[in-house]
């Protein structure tokens, strides 16, 4: 039987002569595979499969590296409300944490809004 797991990969943006902070992107993907040990392999291959140089706006070569997957949980039950999964944070700022949590609340509720209209407008 075949099973979906959620995996996080984590990617390094590498910049050229970049001398700002460094880039990290983190994506969640749905794996299936028939047991655990198939699905971080798998996982580890897509993400492999995803490294990638693209030129940017100023023609300069980005580098994609894949990191690893920094997380992996097994969906159990697809009903309305079921947990996929969770962290547990112990930040030194808790009111910092608090502060860009809700800017990130922002931020979700307007990507997800702008593009449900956008897929309506086609």
């Amino acid at each position: 039987m075949m099973n979906w797991y959620i995996a996080r990969f984590v990617y390094q943006i590498v910049l050229p002569n970049a001398a700002g902070a460094p880039q990290f992107d983190e994506q969640v993907r749905l794996v299936r595979a028939d047991e655990a040990a198939w699905a971080w392999e798998k996982a580890h291959v897509l993400g492999r499969l995803g490294e990638c140089t693209l030129e940017n706006e100023n023609n300069q070569s980005v580098q994609w590296k894949f990191v690893g997957v920094t997380n992996m949980y097994p969906l159990h039950d697809l009903a309305d409300g079921a947990e996929l999964f969770s962290d547990t944070w112990h930040p030194a700022n808790g009111e910092e944490f608090l502060h860009t949590a809700q800017l990130q609340v922002q931020k979700a509720k307007g990507l997800l809004l702008d593009g449900e209209k956008s897929r309506l407008a086609c």
